[in-house]
């Protein structure tokens, strides 16, 4: 019998794979379903993207929760990875609140059944001390978050 995996990548324009200032897209779930595919030959992989770019965790005005929501009541996924924060952060939201709002869509996710892959936010180019203080605090929220299936 073949193993059957659903993924859903979650995020913004990040998670959307957008390079180039928009001029192009290559989502990171290509290049997990490349590895998934040699490391278990035998598998099925599923891999759905719903990358928004300039979308924000924290709502209003982001549609995070929204998005994630709908998602999970057409459909139900083994997995979820889930990447946001970066335009928050950008926006100036404090990561205390990004971190309840990401809670939030995890938590959409884990009433399912499904699990839940919290990525952390990661460096981007823009060069400030404040911003890189904020992405900190809030990956350090998200990597000592514990919760079953997360």
């Amino acid at each position: 019998m073949t193993q059957s995996l659903s993924i859903l990548c979650f995020g913004d324009s990040l998670t959307a794979g957008f390079y180039h200032h928009g001029l192009g897209y290559h989502p990171y779930a290509k290049k997990l379903y490349e590895c998934l595919q040699a490391a278990f030959p035998t598998a099925e992989f599923m891999i759905e993207v719903d990358g928004a770019p300039g979308d924000l965790v924290t709502s209003p005005p982001g549609s995070f929760l929204s998005r994630i929501q709908g998602k999970c009541v057409t459909k139900k996924y083994d997995w979820v990875i889930v990447l946001g924060g970066t335009n928050d952060l950008g926006f100036g939201n404090d990561p205390d609140k990004i971190y309840a709002a990401l809670q939030g869509c995890w938590n959409v996710v884990l009433a399912t059944g499904g699990k839940v892959l919290a990525l952390t936010v990661p460096e981007c180019a823009a060069d400030s001390a404040i911003l890189d203080q904020r992405r900190t605090e809030l990956n350090s929220y998200i990597l000592g978050h514990q919760a079953e299936q997360l």
